[in-house]
């Protein structure tokens, strides 16, 4: 069972003039562009920078306007969803961010962090319920109760990504948009986050929209790729078979840019 499907979106940007008004032009950052991700599994979705990836992503998210095309989730049309609407669905839709320290209030405590979509989600949780949720989410991708109390700052770039991943999954969501999770990480912290989003999936049923232009860790991670250029899908099959014998001359100057892993 397909648990996202995207028809045919399109997202178009109106060329502006220097005062603002629309020059008659468009910028099309994502051309009709589908594919499907089926439930508790990994759909990888690469390109390089300006590919369009990112924007389908926030599409997804309903964070940005679709020109044209549909989304489904779970069967139901979700396309341009106002947030009054959209909101049971972020419930099931949550993001990993690519940068773990920007998206993370330096101000808040790890314990704050966390607890946010429990407060926005489950307002009727007491504090002593949402702090047991965030100890078991902190547990459960690999840090420890103490770690709440501390901030940002005081963590290294892997663990920010760990309260990143257990803030998305505070709200026992079944699909997440990862946008470059490890992209600013070292290669061995790289791997261990990989692993640990694997163990994730096989303990939470989880599915993954996989944003990414490293097509290693795509490999690694994904049943299902989606190659972009220029807001166009150029590309698309199973890992095996695209990473074997691409089609697209793109596709093969994307794999043989990819480093050892």
């Amino acid at each position: 069972m397909n648990l996202l499907e995207v028809d045919r979106l399109n997202v178009w940007h109106p060329v502006r003039t220097t005062f603002g008004r629309r020059a008659g032009e468009w910028i099309k950052a994502a051309v009709d562009v589908s594919f499907s991700v089926p439930a508790g599994s990994t759909v990888g979705l690469v390109g390089e920078s300006g590919s369009g990836k990112s924007t389908v992503a926030r599409a997804v998210l309903n964070l940005e306007k679709v020109t044209s095309g549909r989304i489904y989730f779970d069967g139901v049309d979700v396309t341009n969803r106002p947030e009054s609407e959209f909101r049971p669905y972020r419930k099931r839709v949550q993001m990993v961010f690519q940068d773990p320290y920007g998206s993370l209030d330096p101000r808040w405590t790890v314990e704050a962090i966390v607890a946010e979509p429990l407060r926005i989600h489950f307002p009727r949780w007491t504090p002593d319920e949402r702090r047991a949720r965030v100890v078991q989410l902190l547990e459960r991708v690999g840090l420890n109760a103490d770690h709440r109390r501390r901030l940002p700052h005081e963590f290294s770039g892997g663990q920010r990504q760990r309260i990143g991943i257990a803030r998305a999954l505070a709200v026992e969501p079944e699909l997440l948009v990862c946008d470059e999770p490890v992209s600013a990480l070292d290669v061995s912290v790289q791997a261990q986050i990989v692993n640990l989003l694997q163990d994730l999936q096989e303990q939470l049923g989880l599915a993954y929209l996989f944003i990414a232009h490293d097509l290693a860790v795509v490999e690694h991670l994904s049943e299902q790729v989606v190659v972009m250029q220029r807001g166009r899908v150029v590309e698309a099959g199973p890992v095996s078979a695209v990473y074997s014998a691409p089609r697209s001359e793109y596709t093969r100057k994307l794999l043989d840019s990819v480093p050892a892993w």
